[in-house]
């Protein structure tokens, strides 16, 4: 990858869109993901990616299980730094 595609990673922001029941409410879980800069190096995604947004156990495992499947699929190191928020930040995000 050549530096121009990182400051144009750096400019975009990525936002994705799912629902969850909660009782018998659906509730509209926002997932915003955001590279926050250039790494020196490439590194993997438990390295250089942190999830905000009121997680709390399982949640936190997640990226873990995305390793996995990365090393799996042999998806290269990311080469830049990922904030990944979800939203709504008042409803607590628990389980799988």
């Amino acid at each position: 990858m050549n530096f121009q595609f990182h400051d144009y990673l750096l400019t975009r922001d990525h936002t994705l869109f799912g629902g969850v029941l909660h009782g018998i409410n659906g509730t509209l879980i926002e997932l915003q993901g955001r590279a926050i800069s250039v790494l020196p190096k490439p590194r993997p995604v438990v390295d250089c990616c942190s999830i905000t947004g009121m997680t709390r156990g399982p949640v936190r495992e997640v990226l873990q299980r995305i390793q996995g499947a990365f090393s799996k699929l042999r998806v290269p190191d990311s080469p830049v730094e990922i904030l990944i928020n979800l939203a709504p930040a008042a409803f607590e995000k628990d389980g799988t």
